[in-house]
């Protein structure tokens, strides 16, 4: 029978892997999703207004998908392609992630009508930006590995320490800082399976943050003198550091 210290060690370790498992799929996620595009273009400015499901549309570009179907500034967007906007979902996959040349159902409110119009619209192609230069381009890529440096740290640190509280908390506001990154606006580049394990992970520790961030800096008990020899002994001895 193993005795209560070496359960409890395994008890640890394995929530460190579960913990670890979920925040480095959610780092693949995040890091593939920032790397979208977005293909299709209606040309309308327009303010989302979840309470009413509704887009209102502040201005319509000239000539572009919105003005050649129709579309006026003023107008109450209800529905895209028959899907309430009771979300962002149609938005993003419908219209920013549409297929250029393809059309477009949008029901529309106009006025004071109660009644609803549909129109067709034909998405132009979303306008790429110049190939930005070298050095951009580095930075970018550099900023699209943003979660790994966290996450290496705070299971680094974890699996060094997993009978540590303070590890636990060190891990824990990492994966806040790596959730707190914005990712909405990427939904299209997210597969839609994991669509819901993303945001639970994002709300979870992004709720949690803030108050992990204070305690971790409340009760942390190391000073720069006592950390860099256990980062020592961590490269030289790991098993001393273990125990």
């Amino acid at each position: 029978m193993l005795q209560p210290s070496r359960r409890r060690h395994g008890l640890l370790f394995a929530l460190a892997i579960l913990l670890a498992a979920a925040s480095c799929l959610y780092g693949v996620i995040w890091m593939v999703a920032v790397r979208w595009d977005p293909t299709g273009l209606l040309g309308i400015d327009f303010d989302y207004v979840l309470e009413e499901r509704c887009l209102i549309v502040e201005d319509v570009a000239e000539g572009s998908a919105a003005d050649r179907a129709g579309i006026r500034a003023g107008d109450r967007i209800i529905a895209i392609n028959g899907r309430s906007l009771a979300s962002y979902d149609p938005i993003l996959e419908d219209l920013s992630g549409g297929t250029p040349g393809s059309e477009v159902r949008l029901d529309l409110l106009r006025g004071d009508s109660p009644e609803a119009l549909t129109l067709l619209a034909q998405l132009d192609p979303y306008p790429h930006r110049e190939r930005p230069a070298p050095p951009r381009r580095v930075a970018d890529e550099l900023m699209g590995l943003f979660p790994l440096p966290f996450l290496l740290v705070g299971f680094t640190v974890l699996f060094l320490r997993v009978h540590d509280p303070h590890a636990w908390l060190l891990a824990i506001m990492l994966c806040g800082v790596v959730g707190g990154a914005p990712l909405l606006e990427n939904l299209p580049g997210i597969p839609e399976d994991l669509r819901g394990f993303a945001f639970a992970y994002q709300i979870l520790f992004t709720m949690t943050n803030g108050g992990m961030f204070y305690f971790f800096f409340t009760v942390f008990p190391y000073t720069a003198a006592t950390i860099v020899p256990i980062w020592r002994a961590a490269v030289t001895d790991p098993d001393a550091v273990m125990r």
